[in-house]
């Protein structure tokens, strides 16, 4: 099981504000997303069936956490750099421990989310690659992330023979994401796209190529997505999976009354029962059938059976720092159609 956490967002983040503040070790604090929540209920082992199968997980921190000056800290969590690290390292360890016959999960939040999203569609086209083979892991990587740029010389993608596992005889059971914002562009808003552009050109990087596979994969069974309906920052426009679904992908996209951290955690503020708690728990109902959750666990989690649902007022998250990018107002029903196949 491998969850990536939102910007900001690491494993060790109290559910409860730390009543000492040096708790925090002199950094903001932040609660608990969703994605280390749904970490800490699940089952160390699945024993539903008669038979012992442990349930691994790998929790990734999100971009702009760990020893980052203040600067290299607001620059990652605005524009999402080290995602593409965060890729690799999930990929990496995902070849250095899977097995023919695993169960892959894949969960994120916000730019986790997209990363998420990234790593299935990575393994779709690269495969699993041996760890005896990981060598090569880069050199195929970096032609993937080129494969749609124009001119560019142009590499094999696939694994050769020996190397590992295919993608299309892996199979990726579930992929479960909160408000998935794109991880490697800037904010999409008119008002900074010539910033945008020069600050591409001086690190060499052309901004308008997506050089991610963030769509519904044809490898992935189950595809659940959970929307901030209230959410309006151009930034934090939303990815949703838009393009046609491969008839073996069960797709659930739902949208929850909110903003972005209403529906994905983190809020200091967060009551029982709030939207946040209403967005895990249908997550966590999506993948019951599937993944083995802790029922103590749940119990502690919720165990304040008197708390109305929703009732805590949601959060205004369009503050002066992001009116300068301007507001995308959400409407489901707008986007791209989804369609099955026939």
């Amino acid at each position: 099981m491998f969850p990536g956490d939102g910007t900001g967002q690491q494993t060790d983040a109290p559910v409860e504000k730390p009543k000492d503040d040096k708790a925090s070790d002199n950094k903001a604090w932040v609660s608990a997303s969703n994605v280390t929540r749904l970490c800490r209920l699940a089952a160390y082992v699945d024993t539903r069936n008669g038979k012992e199968i442990d349930q691994i997980t790998f929790y990734q921190n999100g971009v702009a956490t760990g020893a980052l000056t203040s600067l290299g800290e607001t620059w990652s969590g605005v524009f999402g750099t080290g995602v593409n690290e965060n890729v690799c390292e999930a990929y990496v360890w995902l070849c250095m421990n899977w097995v023919p016959g695993d169960e892959i999960f894949i969960f994120g939040f916000s730019r986790g989310a997209f990363t998420a999203r990234a790593l299935s569609g990575l393994i779709q086209t690269m495969g699993i690659v041996d760890r005896k083979n990981l060598g090569a892991f880069h050199g195929i990587y970096n032609a993937y992330i080129k494969r749609n740029v124009k001119d560019d010389k142009k590499t094999e993608l696939q694994l050769q023979p020996g190397w590992g596992v295919p993608g299309h005889e892996i199979k990726i059971k579930v992929v479960g994401v909160w408000d998935t914002v794109k991880s490697l562009g800037f904010p999409q808003s008119g008002r900074v796209r010539t910033l945008k552009s020069t600050l591409a050109s001086a690190v060499g990087w052309d901004a308008e190529i997506e050089p991610h596979d963030a769509e519904t994969c044809t490898n992935v069974q189950y595809a659940f997505h959970a929307l901030a309906l209230d959410e309006k920052r151009a930034a934090f426009s939303p990815t949703l999976w838009s393009k046609a679904v491969p008839k073996q992908t069960e797709l659930k996209q739902c949208w929850f009354p909110g903003v972005h951290s209403d529906v994905g955690g983190s809020y200091a503020d967060a009551q029982p029962f709030d939207s946040s708690d209403l967005s895990l728990l249908w997550m966590i109902r999506q993948c019951t059938p599937l993944l083995a959750f802790n029922d103590t666990g749940l119990s502690e989690e919720f165990k304040d059976t008197r708390a109305w649902w929703g009732a805590q007022p949601l959060h205004d998250s369009y503050s002066l720092q992001y009116r300068v990018n301007g507001q995308v107002i959400r409407q489901p029903g707008q986007y791209f159609g989804i369609q099955k196949p026939k």
